[in-house]
């Protein structure tokens, strides 16, 4: 137990390393690390997910701010819905300012409320997102 809780430590606080193509391997990885820890189900990608996150993030980087509401006042629930997604849960992560995927991860993971929504039993998937220093994980499980 205390060996595979240092070794997802070591890639939530390590940077970006060679065996990660991506921040999205890497946040894959990460996150799914994480909640095998705690013995919670694997979730997988959905593109739906993704591009809501996508959207949200390009929306923060593009005017600087860093909010769970949109500039268009959207909430997340509005967004993935806005991007086809029917859901029986969302949450959403945001952060901004952090330079890799790695250091993202933990700061979420040190949050009390981010680390609930990446550690919920009620999603199934996520999508992902990195506009420059905007980053946003949006988690949801599907009608």
């Amino acid at each position: 137990m205390i060996r595979k809780c240092l070794t997802i430590l070591a890639m939530v606080l390590t940077p970006l390393s060679p065996a990660f193509a991506s921040a999205d391997t890497y946040v894959d990885q990460a996150l799914n690390a994480q909640r095998a820890a705690h013995g919670l189900h694997a979730v997988q990608p959905h593109q739906l997910l993704k591009a809501a996150a996508q959207a949200h993030a390009a929306d923060m980087a593009r005017h600087n701010f860093m909010s769970h509401r949109g500039t268009d006042g959207s909430t997340v629930a509005q967004r993935v819905k806005r991007h086809g997604f029917c859901y029986r849960h969302v949450n959403e992560n945001i952060a901004m300012g952090f330079r890799d995927p790695a250091k993202v991860m933990s700061g979420w993971y040190k949050s009390p409320g981010h680390r609930r929504n990446a550690l919920s039993r009620n999603v199934t998937h996520y999508g992902f997102a990195a506009v420059g220093r905007s980053w946003v994980l949006v988690m949801g499980r599907p009608c």
